[in-house]
C-alpha cells in the first residue's frame, strides 16, 4: 500500500479523467498490483480502502487517455472541478432546500449528503 492521503474534500472523488483512467487500468490488471481496487488487498481496500491510499502504478502510463483529453465534456468537467462540484453538491440542493421545501439543511441533508454517500457505496 502506499502513503495516507487525506479525503477529499468534495462529494464526488475526483475528476472524470482521473478516474477512467484508474478504471482503464483496473480492468486491464484485474487482481493483479497494477490494480487500483485489488481484492487481493482485503474488501475493505477494495471497497472504499483505496480512496484513503496514494499509490503509484507503475503501468498507468500505458493506459489509454488520449481520447479523453479531446472529448469536450471530460475537458469542461476537468477544468470546472471544483465549481461543479460545489454547484451541483452543496449550492444547488441547499437552495432547492430553501425556496422548495422550506428549510436550506434538509435540502443540504437530502439532496447533498444522502445522495452522495449513498452513491459512494452503491458503486
Amino acid at each position: 500500500m502506499g502513503k495516507i492521503e487525506k479525503p477529499s474534500c468534495t462529494y464526488r472523488r475526483s475528476r472524470l479523467r482521473w478516474w477512467v483512467v484508474r478504471h482503464r487500468l483496473h480492468h486491464r490488471y484485474t487482481d493483479t498490483e497494477s490494480d487500483p481496487y485489488s481484492a487481493a488487498n482485503g474488501l475493505f481496500f477494495s471497497h472504499v480502502g483505496w480512496i484513503f491510499y496514494k499509490i503509484k502504478y507503475p503501468k498507468l502510463p500505458l493506459v489509454q487517455k488520449e481520447d479523453l483529453c479531446r472529448d469536450p465534456v471530460v475537458v469542461f468537467q476537468h477544468r470546472y472541478f471544483l465549481e461543479l462540484a460545489f454547484l451541483t453538491c452543496v449550492a444547488l440542493p441547499t437552495a432547492i432546500g430553501h425556496f422548495w421545501l422550506g428549510g436550506a439543511w434538509e435540502g443540504l441533508l437530502y439532496g447533498g449528503i444522502i445522495p452522495r454517500v449513498m452513491i459512494w457505496h452503491c458503486t
